[in-house]
């Protein structure tokens, strides 16, 4: 099978997390895809997603194929959710990798990085899974956590153990949009209360993840920036940004730049710079002025 091969050669090698999880995803995943079909479909749709990346003459084809495999892998992936137990915990693990890589891969003008609506949109799915996948997999998580997934359960963190430095600059300066909204900004454009929670809880959080991302250097990874803040801020920071809330795309410009480093993966591929640029045209002329400087300063730091 030509896209099972091409996975055996290339692509476990591409979404691999380093040296510890190159044998799961090169051995012990094939094996486990053997047993339960909607894995190895979502091996084959991220296969068809790489050959797209490297291929261009033939990227339509090959993004077909995607989209083929992965509209088999998910209704039963899903079923399979519905029953897990220590038979099928680790395929379901497993297939939560894929679903990632497909999902920050997937191309669409109508749903730019992060920016899909979390209730509606069934292509967001994928970061559900990744802030809920521990709650769902609980009655195994101990099974998974000592067996041969180790190193895949251990890339899921409640909490990356950061307390940001309530005098960091950065900090200072994301939490000065609440101060600076006031009884002369627009109603629309102000901070309500529950507003000023949430945003508070993500500043902080995004401060954090900042800090904890340094200590990585050039060995980050996809899936600690993941980690880092996109699973940690509370949902409702989600329905903010549904709704376009400015402070909202404010955090996530910011976000952009931490993730910047990584846009050189092929299944992210150049779509931070794009997330950057979606973010400006939804705030320019729908913010604050303060808003408006603050993210221009981010997208200086971002180009730069």
């Amino acid at each position: 099978m030509h896209l099972f091969d091409h996975y055996l050669n290339h692509t476990y090698k591409t979404i691999s997390c380093g040296p510890e999880t190159d044998g799961i995803f090169r051995i012990i995943v094939p094996q486990l895809a053997a047993k339960f079909p909607f894995l190895l479909h979502g091996m084959l749709a991220c296969s068809a997603l790489h050959l797209a990346s490297s291929n261009p003459l033939n990227k339509r084809s090959y993004m077909l194929q995607a989209i083929q495999h992965q509209d088999q892998a998910l209704p039963a992936f899903h079923l399979t959710t519905m029953h897990v137990d220590s038979n099928n915990c680790q395929a379901i693990l497993s297939y939560a990798f894929f679903l990632v890589v497909y999902g920050l891969n997937s191309e669409s003008e109508d749903e730019p990085l992060f920016l899909g609506n979390q209730r509606t949109n069934s292509s967001s799915n994928w970061i559900s899974l990744l802030r809920n996948g521990c709650s769902m997999l609980c009655d195994v998580w101990s099974e998974l956590k000592h067996g041969p997934l180790a190193p895949f359960a251990a890339l899921w963190r409640d909490d990356i153990g950061v307390t940001a430095d309530p005098n960091d600059p950065l900090l200072v300066s994301l939490l000065s949009a609440i101060s600076e909204s006031s009884e002369t900004v627009a109603t629309a454009q102000r901070f309500s209360g529950d507003d000023v929670h949430i945003y508070r809880d993500a500043a902080l959080k995004l401060a954090g993840a900042f800090e904890f991302t340094q200590r990585f250097g050039a060995s980050l990874s996809v899936w600690d920036a993941l980690n880092s803040w996109l699973t940690q801020v509370l949902p409702e920071y989600f329905d903010l940004l549904d709704q376009n809330h400015p402070g909202a795309l404010l955090l996530l410009a910011h976000y952009a730049i931490l993730l910047k480093p990584l846009q050189a993966e092929w299944f992210l591929n150049g779509r931070v710079t794009k997330l950057m640029d979606e973010i400006g045209r939804r705030l320019e002329g729908n913010c604050s002025l303060h808003i408006w400087k603050l993210f221009l300063t981010a997208r200086r730091g971002f180009v730069s």
